[in-house]
């Protein structure tokens, strides 16, 4: 076979990419698909597990059209927190929930109730979190009990494609890791966190490092795919971590910053780290086997962004930042708290709903936008104090994701960090990320590390430069808002 290109592809929470990448990360082609959101007034929001697959066929084979032959291997990332429910023949019998599957939060407060939750957050690395797998593994137990007990199997996305793909049965440990059931030192299903959620470890998939090869293309994927049969499958990195190896973030005190439907920021380390103050504000992940990702994810992010341009009649990113622009610096905008789901950190768990408070009747829409832009970017800011608190060094923020194309939200973020941000511009980190996942998983470059070093200046970059103490007062404004907000 000829050397020389992977296929990676990315299955998000709201679209699906898929590119051809080459080893020094340049992206070659790319195609993707709007992934439908199924929702109810119950709060269910789950993909369809038969079109996620779809999906990642149908973009696979846009991607490598005429490309195919020089295809060495497929690379997976994906989003953490899904969660489909199947019988003995693989028949879906849920849909894959997502992160912003609202359901189980009527019952995690039993959940959370239980002794030794603290416990079980040092050997997960895990905050508890009503989204979370573990909560909704419990809720199906407590309040679905037949389907819970009908099911053979409780997978994850990237699980399931990579069982579409190869018929191997596998969780990849990025992903797994958030679920929290997994022990995040040892990599392994977590006995503490399995009789909380009431499963045996034997209905999850055997626990696989994203930087191996688990298997070949068997012949219906490749043909879905348009590639040949037994081309090498490499599991990846959940999304945010493709995300930092392709910003080349894995070096101590370089965080990288997603902005897409969610958001984090995170930071590579080489021994696990748990928030020494007992809060929970942090999550460990691993990655490979000695790397870890630490820092936070930040569930209202895009999603709040894309609620409020709908819900405003604002049509794109380009009308959104010409609206933020108007509203100046914004000293006296109102304070919003973007919280329409659940989030991660146990600080704000107890906000049910986002609120805007300080509104004025000589605000308007510019002020509000410009509001909701900074209540993320104090989300990100929690996260970065507690990283600094627990002696983890923050010196530089690489961004990615789609919300690097609004310049006014980078200024902000820049702004509220009192550092700079450097954003990609080419839109393609994750695919690059997966590139070095391949190199790894190949034996070409040694250490993931070293795969991804040369992507860290891979092409071109925007920086948006943030003044220090220039939003700090806002940001006070925020956190002592946070018990109010909380109602």
């Amino acid at each position: 076979m000829n050397s020389g290109l992977f296929l990676s592809i990315d299955a998000g929470t709201t679209n699906l990419k898929a590119g051809v990448v080459d080893p020094r990360g340049r992206i070659i082609a790319t195609a993707e698909r709007r992934m439908r959101l199924i929702r109810d007034a119950q709060g269910r929001a789950e993909h369809d597990p038969e079109e996620l697959w779809r999906a990642a066929a149908e973009a696979g084979r846009t991607a490598v059209r005429g490309r195919a032959g020089r295809v060495e291997a497929v690379v997976l990332s994906s989003y953490q927190m899904g969660l489909v429910a199947l019988d003995a023949r693989m028949r879906p019998l849920t849909g894959m929930a997502t992160i912003l599957d609202a359901r189980p939060r009527a019952a995690f407060g039993s959940l959370l109730r239980r002794p030794g939750m603290r416990a079980l957050y040092r050997r997960t690395g895990t905050p508890p979190f009503a989204l979370s797998p573990l909560a909704r593994l419990h809720w199906l137990r407590t309040a679905h009990y037949p389907l819970f007990h009908r099911a053979a199997w409780f997978l994850g996305s990237k699980d399931w494609l990579l069982w579409r793909m190869t018929g191997i049965l596998a969780a990849e440990m990025s992903v797994a890791s958030a679920t929290g059931l997994l022990d995040f030192r040892a990599a392994k299903w977590d006995e503490m966190a399995l009789d909380l959620a009431g499963v045996d470890g034997r209905r999850l998939p055997p626990v696989v490092s994203g930087d191996r090869v688990i298997g070949r293309l068997n012949a219906r994927a490749a043909r879905e795919l348009g590639l040949a049969r037994g081309v090498p499958v490499v599991p990846g990195l959940y999304d945010g971590g493709t995300l930092a190896v392709g910003l080349g973030a894995l070096e101590p005190g370089i965080a990288a910053v997603n902005l897409g439907t969610s958001a984090m920021m995170r930071t590579g380390v080489r021994r696990p780290v748990v928030d020494a103050s007992g809060a929970m504000r942090l999550s460990t992940i691993p990655l490979v086997p000695g790397l870890w990702l630490t820092g936070a994810g930040v569930n209202n992010a895009g999603n709040a962004i894309e609620w409020f341009m709908e819900t405003f009649g604002v049509r794109g990113y380009a009308q959104l930042d010409r609206l933020v622009r108007r509203a100046g610096a914004g000293e006296d905008a109102p304070v919003a708290f973007p919280f329409l789901t659940a989030e991660r950190d146990p600080r704000l768990a107890a906000l049910d709903g986002a609120a805007f408070t300080g509104l004025r009747p000589h605000h308007r829409l510019p002020e509000m936008a410009l509001a909701l832009l900074e209540g993320i970017a104090c989300s990100l800011r929690l996260i970065r104090d507690a990283l600094r608190e627990n002696g983890v060094p923050v010196r530089e923020i690489r961004a990615g994701g789609g919300g690097t194309n609004l310049p006014s939200w980078m200024e902000i973020i820049a702004g509220v960090l009192g550092s700079p941000v450097r954003g990609t511009c080419s839109g393609g980190a994750v695919l690059a990320g997966s590139a070095a996942l391949a190199l790894a998983a190949l034996g070409r470059n040694g250490s993931l590390r070293g795969a991804a070093r040369p992507l860290a200046a891979a092409g071109r970059a925007v920086v948006s430069r943030g003044k220090a103490g220039g939003r700090d007062a806002r940001f006070r404004l925020f956190v002592q808002g946070l018990p109010r907000a909380a109602g």
